[in-house]
Order: C-alpha cells, then structure tokens, then sequence
C-alpha cells in the first residue's frame, strides 16, 4: 500500500472518531441549538468520510472517473447515482472542489511527480 492510500485511511479513521465523539455529545446535549449544529456536523463528517473512501478508490486505481464519449471527448454521467452505479466517483471535479478537494488533471500529474522516489 502506498504511502497516499495508508495517510487517506488514517485520515479517515480520524473523521470516524470525531464523528462518534459529535453522536455522543448529542444524546448529552443540553440545547437544541447545540444539537442541531452537532447533527450538522455529523453529516459533514459523513460526507467527508464518504470523499475519502472515494479518494483511497481512486488512488488505488479501481476507479474510473470519467467514460469516453461517441465524440471522442471525455464526459460524465448525468447525476451522482449513475456515476456510482458504474463504479464510478459519484462527485464530479467540481463537486470535489467545493469539499476542498483539488483532483485537476495538472494537480494530479504534479502529485505523481511529486510522490516518485528518487
């Protein structure tokens, strides 16, 4: 396993923890308010977790994010859940970019460059 995929499940396993600890503190919870921005915050990890699980697919070469068009050029399926009925990654580029995730082609070529032994 590379280095990228064991820091991605780390990663991972931190937002699952902190995600637990944000449940436990709702059922203790004295305000609704505090309440409410908790359960946000546990989708927010759900979401993120969710991203990461994508991005350790990814970064181990069993997904495909893109499918060739009739034209020649590259496209995606319409929503989240056909890309993710394909195997695919149910978020497009700009989707992964609003979770702070930067998965241009430029980026990623550098990331490789960057990750080669010397």
């Amino acid at each position: 396993m590379n280095q990228a995929m064991e820091a991605l499940k780390i990663a991972m396993e931190f937002e699952d923890i902190a995600k637990s600890k944000l449940e436990a503190v709702i059922e203790i919870a004295a305000h609704q308010d505090t309440k409410d921005a908790i359960n946000k915050m546990v989708e927010d990890k759900n979401k993120q977790i969710e991203a990461i699980q994508w991005l350790i697919m990814a970064e181990s070469g069993k997904l495909d994010v893109t499918e060739q068009k009739e034209g020649g050029g590259m496209s995606l399926p319409a929503n989240g859940a056909e890309r993710m009925a394909q195997g695919k990654c149910p978020f497009s580029s700009g989707e992964l970019a609003k979770m702070g995730i930067n998965v241009s082609e430029e980026d990623l070529k550098k990331k490789k460059s960057d990750s080669k032994p010397e």
